[in-house]
Formats: C-alpha cells, structure tokens, sequence
C-alpha cells in the first residue's frame, strides 16, 4: 500500500502536534493510540479525523489521568462516561487550585513577616488591629503535646501550612505572673482567607494592640514582655486577655537562634491607647 492521500507521517503528526516520534510510538505499542494506516513495508500514517482524538488524550494526561486509566476509558467510553469524567476532573482541578491559592496565602504572609522583620523596627507603639480569620489548636496536646504531628499535617493538607506562619496566643495573667518560656502558648493558629475556608474562625479579634519586637531566641522572650509591660503601664494602658507571638524570622530562616525576630502583640483595652 502506497501512502494514503491526506495522510501523515510519524514525524510530520509528531511535529505538527508537539509530541515525539517515541511517544506515539509508545502509545501504538500499547493500543492506547494507533495510526489509521500501516503499510506493507510497516510505515505508519494518520489521518486528519485523529488530531482531534489525540489532543484529547493529551488533555486527559494533563488532567493527571494516567495512561492506563486513560485507556481504560478509551475501550468503554460513551457520552455518560465522559460528562462523568470531566465532573470529576474539574472537581480535582478547583482542589488543586484552591490549595495553590493557599500556598500563596502562606507565602505572602511569611514574606510580609519577613520584610517587616529585616525593616528594623525598634521600641513599641500602639496601633489598631483588624482582625484576623484561621484555624487554632483546641488542646495543649494539639498545641505542644503528641498531638501537634497529627495537627500539622492536616493543617498541611487541608491548607498548605508553612512552619512559620504559626502565632502563639498567650495569656496576659501568665506572662505577668512570670511564667517559664516555653509552657506559656495557650494555643496556635494558622491565618486563612476566609472567603476561600468558611471553616475559618477568628483567632485574633480585632481592636488595638501594644506592638513590639523580640530579638533573639524565644527563651528570653518574658525579657521583651517585660520591658512592655513597664511601657503600658507608665503610659496607663490596661491589658486584655490575651498577646500573640508571630514568629518573623525562626529557624527556617537562619540557623542560630539569636538572630530569630517575634513580632509581640498585647490586646489592650480599647479606647485607652493614647
């Protein structure tokens, strides 16, 4: 058999369609895609009708669908079976997307931690916070104890956690009675968008806060709380319930703990910043 009228060869349909000689090769091996025409002398050729039925295939590998299940589909496909799968699949893709999403969140938010950190900011302020939406730990063993690895990874599943966009809330009745660094974090919480998680909550009420910034390790921390607690109350101001540690540059970003910075933020009462 001569070559077929309007037809292609290998290396012409590889070319035009932007795939490889061994890749269809591959996929007639397998019987996942075979040419229209084998000549006596073993050349293959296409014809036009089968572009489109290829860039399909290639679409379904796009969608993460591997070759054996592509050609399982192949052998029983039928219109059902197709509304069925593209259902499927767009269900996975919007997963996929929401989860990239989440890691931008994450990423946005440790380099914003991070800048803020490297600006060099000295000394406290007051200032008036919005609040801010997540998920917490609901125990102390969630928190520090043998069930944070269970924690951590669903946060890293469910929402593309990153170590260092942790908070530590810690309750002011403990820090001002001078409790050891270390057992002081009521519990953690990971900021999300709330638009994109209606299971989010707010972890950290809005109103106004006394900011300022630890340098060094965590085990002197209640040195920095204390050298704020003095400036609130020369200044009058009274506390909340509770301050929160983001931890701006920790052991992801440097390796000796005295270059760690933690952004500390006191709730005060509102209406008595000055």
């Amino acid at each position: 058999m001569s070559r077929p009228e309007n037809s292609y060869t290998v290396a012409e349909f590889a070319e035009a369609l932007g795939t490889t000689k061994d890749t269809l090769l591959h996929y007639d091996r397998i019987g996942l895609f075979r040419p229209a025409y084998v000549a006596e002398n073993g050349y293959r050729y296409y014809a036009p009708k089968q572009i489109w039925l290829f860039t399909q295939i290639q679409n379904l590998k796009k969608m993460d669908i591997g070759l054996r299940d592509i050609g399982a589909y192949m052998d029983t496909r039928t219109p059902v079976s197709y509304v069925e799968l593209l259902h499927r699949q767009i269900e996975e893709a919007r997963g996929e997307i929401a989860r990239l999403y989440d890691m931008i969140d994450s990423m946005t938010l440790s380099l914003s931690q991070a800048e803020d950190a490297l600006s060099g900011q000295d000394g406290f302020r007051t200032v008036r916070l919005d609040a801010v939406w997540g998920v917490r730990t609901r125990t102390v063993e969630e928190a520090f104890g043998k069930d944070f690895l269970r924690f951590w990874k669903r946060m890293g599943q469910q929402y593309g956690a990153f170590s260092n966009t942790l908070t530590g809330a810690v309750r002011m009745e403990e820090i001002l009675a001078g409790i050891e660094n270390g057992d002081q974090c009521d519990y953690l919480y990971l900021q999300l968008n709330p638009q994109r998680h209606p299971d989010a909550e707010i972890v950290r009420p809005k109103g106004e806060y006394l900011v300022g910034y630890h340098f060094g390790p965590d085990s002197a921390l209640l040195e920095t709380y204390g050298k704020m607690v003095d400036w609130a109350r020369e200044k009058d101001l009274q506390f909340r319930e509770y301050a929160y540690e983001e931890y701006l540059i920790s052991q992801i970003a440097v390796a000796d703990s005295r270059q760690n910075v933690t952004r500390i933020l006191i709730r005060l009462r509102d209406g008595n910043a000055p």
